[in-house]
């Protein structure tokens, strides 16, 4: 089916077949146009974290260039390593571009600002070694990062770098013209061309948005006298990074905070390599190839520590572009680190880029971080919103933040040092063990919810049980003679068993459409063809459906037979009333013997479907 897919995709675009293949070189007039539109969708998103943390570590312009260049350069790495695997083991070799990451910016603003961009290099390399670390044993802990935890996680991540982008939009804290009306004029215009750009435009404009709203918002930002030229003659044509040009401290607590950071940007990762090879390939990444995926990432944050950079992951707006084109052919990707590559030799490009006014990085931003969010939150409710998800989420969440926003909540006496460090510092990290131990403890959904039916199940037997114990006052003498009333009491329970069954086959109906739903519109969103998911989904549907319809007719028939037989025991009563001496007349009356209902009634026992953990093909 994938490779029809991919012959379709290719005749419709008139592409070469070789690019929607791993291997095989294409054409250059394909192979240079599909790797510049990777270069434009990530260009802006890779530098700007650079930018940021150079401003709140008060890097020089000679620094801030440095670490510009020293970024395009890492993504280049990390990307040809995914596309090429070290030894067959670090790298992924899927489809995907990978450059300097939003997702580590809350938690290295807040350690940058405390302890320094030393510290931030020395966490960064043991974030690296844990990276590398997790890859070998994800298989075995995966079952610890549901998507409940890292959607948790990684909303909080967007969440927390809203104030980044309103300080940035207002001109820089600590900057003369802070909040001005100037910084506000150029960070929205700048914002609406992205915006408009996002949704209104298409192709190259679309898929640039950040690129060409950043060159816009230079642009109207020259005549404020917001662009400043003037390191830009000065820096050199061609330079290789310098290994080591800051030191590299190690600090307890920030190695401890940016270690959980690294372990729930891998699992999102995870995540956009699911995507992209799914979009693209048809298929799910295997466990090795995720594992060299997160070793990948871990060794080129370790190169970066002595490189004085910033650590990489996966982009989130290429994987869009990869299921919408469904190109994953190598060396596309190759040929955008290449380009990624020769910008991070040239030094004076990289100053060009540090001219980028702060509230024009501001009004770019704003809606990535907003994707980050949004990513969050898709993530979450992947499994469907729960009361357990709502008390996971809403509470670590609020920990998370309300612990980073009131500060030295975790600094009053008695509070050791190292704690206010690790969880005082950033949301992120409060969050994530709030959500992870908050998991563990809950009991899960599923199992609450078969509980509580056989809880209510068994109540109702246990009253229909105690009505049918007790005699009828004033009647007695009908009860010897009433079989027939055992019958009717008895009947009653597989009323409620079927009830019962009738109800558990229509939540599994409600289940399999909700299924229906969700595999149209993921296979819709990965570009797949959607009949064969359809057929397959819908055909465990009307499994589920005629078990609800079986359940229903044994409810109508055991609620018929316990008519008869109460029909029936009150016409017993009433025979051995008028005539004690006419025993025959009981012997007649055949209905305790003939009732299927009592003995035979299948409600419960031929609804497979209908039975929590049953054999019903449905679930799987």
């Amino acid at each position: 089916m994938a490779e029809a897919t991919q012959t379709a995709t290719a005749e419709d675009s008139h592409l070469s077949d070789v690019l929607f293949r791993r291997d095989g070189l294409p054409p250059a007039g394909d192979l240079i146009p599909l790797s510049l539109q990777h270069v434009l969708a990530s260009f802006a998103g890779i530098i700007a974290p650079a930018i940021i943390i150079a401003s709140v570590c008060n890097f020089t312009e000679q620094e801030e260039t440095a670490i510009i260049q020293v970024a395009l350069i890492l993504s280049a790495i990390d990307t040809l390593l995914q596309q090429f695997p070290l030894f067959g083991r670090v790298g992924s070799g899927l489809p995907i571009l990978s450059g300097v990451s939003f997702a580590f910016l809350p938690a290295f603003q807040a350690l940058g600002m405390e302890f320094g961009f030393p510290t931030l290099l020395g966490a960064e390399l043991v974030g690296g070694a844990v990276a590398m670390a997790f890859g070998s044993v994800y298989p075995k802990v995966k079952a610890a990062f549901p998507p409940l935890v890292t959607g948790t996680v990684i909303f909080t991540i967007g969440v927390s770098l809203y104030p980044t982008a309103i300080r940035y939009i207002a001109g820089g804290a600590g900057t003369p013209m802070f909040g001005s009306a100037q910084n506000w004029l150029v960070g929205l215009i700048t914002f609406a061309v992205v915006f408009g750009l996002t949704n209104f435009a298409k192709g190259t404009l679309k898929l640039g948005s950040i690129f060409f709203g950043i060159i816009i918002g230079c642009v109207i930002s020259i005549p404020f006298g917001m662009v400043d030229p003037s390191g830009v003659a000065s820096a050199s044509w061609f330079s290789l990074p310098r290994l080591m040009p800051f030191a590299i401290e190690f600090n307890p607590a920030a190695c401890l905070t940016l270690s959980v950071v690294y372990v729930m940007v891998n699992v999102q990762l995870i995540g956009d390599l699911s995507a992209a090879t799914m979009g693209g390939m048809d298929r799910m990444p295997t466990e090795h190839e995720l594992g060299g995926a997160l070793k990948a990432q871990g060794l080129t944050s370790i190169v970066s520590a002595f490189l004085g950079g910033l650590p990489t992951s996966a982009f989130g707006q290429n994987v869009g572009i990869i299921v919408s084109t469904r190109v994953v052919n190598k060396w596309v990707f190759a040929s955008s680190a290449f380009v990624f590559l020769l910008a991070g030799l040239c030094p004076k490009l990289s100053a060009v880029l540090t001219m980028i006014p702060q509230p024009v990085i501001g009004g770019a931003t704003i809606s990535v971080f907003g994707t980050i969010t949004l990513n969050g939150i898709r993530i979450l409710v992947r499994d469907g919103l729960t009361p357990r998800s709502c008390t996971v989420f809403g509470i670590s969440v609020a920990f998370g933040l309300g612990i980073a926003e009131v500060t030295g909540s975790l600094a009053g006496p008695g509070m050791p040092a190292w704690l206010t460090t690790i969880l005082g510092t950033s949301a992120i990290t409060p969050c994530a063990v709030m959500a992870i131990a908050l998991n563990t403890i809950l009991p899960p959904d599923r199992q609450r919810d078969k509980d509580a039916e056989a809880a209510r199940a068994d109540a109702a037997l246990a009253e229909h049980e105690g009505r049918a114990a007790t005699p009828v006052p004033g009647n007695e003498a009908a009860q010897p003679a009433g079989g027939m009333a055992a019958a009717a009491a008895g009947a009653e329970p597989a009323v409620t068993r079927a009830g019962v069954a009738h109800e558990l086959a229509s939540v599994d109906v409600g289940h399999f459409e909700s299924q229906i739903l969700e595999g149209e519109r993921a296979a819709q969103e990965a570009g797949t063809p959607v009949r064969e998911s359809q057929a397959a989904i819908r055909a465990a549907a009307e499994a589920a459906r005629a078990a609800t319809s079986a359940a229903q007719a044994a409810t109508a028939a055991a609620q018929a037979a316990a008519q008869v037989a109460a029909a029936a025991a009150s016409l017993i009563g009433t025979v051995g009333t008028a005539a004690p001496g006419d025993e025959p007349v009981v012997g007649d009356v055949s209905a305790t013997g003939n009732l299927p209902a009592t003995g035979d009634a299948p409600a419960t026992g031929d609804a497979p479907a209908a039975q929590p953990g049953g054999n019903g093909p449905a679930r799987d």
